[in-house]
């Protein structure tokens, strides 16, 4: 009798010993798809991460340029990236985007008061046409610069510019073009923006 339960202690001993064998075996390979796993969701990550990294390096860079130009003080970069990331998270551009207008209207000689002021027209005229939104600053300032319109009055530009484009085969660039010659002259007989701009829309249909 004590043989035979020796023996069957010996059998149990060897079947467990080939169990924990075989569940080692398969706790390796579950440790190495683990492994595997947890790099494919790494990698995506650690690359989003980088991009979102870029992305702030981006945006810090376009506010300095823009604050550079305005020789403004540090409140102004601080009020000026404010601005930028409300553009951002209001409008289909993004905050470096909305920074990158901000430098063409501080090359124009324009403070971060004005820029406040005239960058959400601005945006919405560039979207609304969908137009390159340098272009689109660009033609902005220069048109509200031959009427003498203030920044406050941006919306005066953007909207009849939206409207003769809506509503006529003007373009933005052939504004932009048509204003450059016509503007000071209609300027200075007396004419607004908008019957220029209404009198140019005739001229394109």
């Amino acid at each position: 009798m004590a043989t035979d339960i020796g023996k069957l202690y010996a059998i149990i001993g060897a079947d467990t010993s080939q169990f924990d064998k075989k569940m080692g075996a398969l706790g390796k390979r579950l440790s190495a798809v683990g492994k595997k796993l947890t790099m494919r969701l790494t990698l995506p990550l650690l690359a989003l991460a980088g991009a979102a990294v870029k992305a702030g390096a981006d945006f810090e860079y376009a506010m300095t340029n823009a604050w550079a130009v305005t020789g403004e003080g540090e409140e102004a970069l601080a009020a000026m990236t404010a601005k930028a990331r409300e553009m951002g998270a209001t409008t289909i551009f993004s905050a470096k985007q909305a920074g990158d207008a901000m430098y063409f209207m501080a090359s124009a000689g324009w403070d971060s008061k004005k820029m406040a002021e005239a960058i959400k027209p601005t945006l919405d005229l560039a979207a609304a046409t969908q137009s390159d939104l340098a272009f689109a600053t660009e033609a902005v300032i220069s048109s509200m610069n031959q009427f003498q319109i203030t920044t406050k009055d941006t919306g005066r530009v953007t909207n009849v510019f939206a409207a003769a484009i809506m509503g006529s085969q003007a373009t933005l660039e052939k504004l932009k073009i048509s204003m450059t010659f016509i503007g000071p002259m209609a300027h200075s007989l007396g004419y607004e923006i908008e019957g220029t701009t209404a009198a140019l829309m005739g001229l394109y249909n």
